[in-house]
């Protein structure tokens, strides 16, 4: 007989307070129980299926090892760092090439960066370790008005308001979803992608309420 799958989510824990749910998942860990997730901050013995949900995480060791997560650290880095999905999705996306600090530092003042940051800035506040930096086309402010935030859960695409999902984030998550992802997000306008992050730490966005977030994880997973 196969086993009825229970899914957990599990919350990163707050730093005060380790038995409980950081504040800032607080809400987020309620309507998900609502909605019949069972949530915690560690994984509990009868679920089946783990969900984390974080603040980013940037090093291998800092990410959970229970085989039960529906991602590893490797689907996490695939989806997080620009160099990694890249060339996945490269003709879908701003255009962009990869240095190391080294160069970033003879590039000179003036280039156009995406978001827009000085080269002291970008060496003063993202220290990439040993990830290259990306230095991406600039793009008109205008053609990002209509960015928006699709969450890709367990192969289907999501977005408010049940509006029309653009071709291009269709496509990107067919090519994304190859790679073991069930749950990133696609930030795009209707014309390119403009970057991918994990699921682990993506925002929902002020747009999605609680009640529709939770009701796509539940479409997603529970049903």
């Amino acid at each position: 007989m196969k086993q009825e799958k229970v899914f957990q989510i599990v919350y990163a824990k707050d730093r005060d307070n380790p038995s409980q749910i950081t504040p800032y998942f607080q809400e987020e860990s309620e309507a998900m129980q609502k909605v019949g997730f069972l949530v915690g901050t560690e994984p509990m013995e009868e679920a089946t299926d783990l969900i984390y949900r974080s603040f980013t995480i940037m090093q291998e060791e800092a990410y959970p090892n229970d085989k039960r997560y529906l991602h590893s650290w490797q689907e996490n880095a695939l989806y997080h760092f620009i160099d990694l999905y890249y060339p996945i999705i490269e003709d879908l996306t701003i255009e962009s090439f990869f240095v190391d600090r080294f160069a970033l530092e003879h590039i000179e003042e003036g280039l156009s960066l995406f978001p827009k940051h000085s080269t002291k800035e970008m060496m003063k506040y993202f220290r990439q370790e040993d990830k290259p930096y990306a230095i991406r086309r600039y793009v008109e402010p205008e053609l990002l008005e209509d960015d928006t935030r699709y969450w890709v859960l367990n192969g289907k695409v999501y977005r408010r308001d049940n509006l029309p999902i653009p071709k291009v984030v269709y496509e990107a998550a067919e090519r994304l979803n190859r790679h073991g992802g069930k749950y990133y997000t696609i930030d795009a306008t209707n014309e390119f992608v403009i970057e991918i992050n994990p699921g682990e730490s993506s925002d929902r966005h002020g747009e999605n309420t609680l009640e529709v977030f939770a009701s796509w994880f539940r479409d997603a997973f529970l049903k």
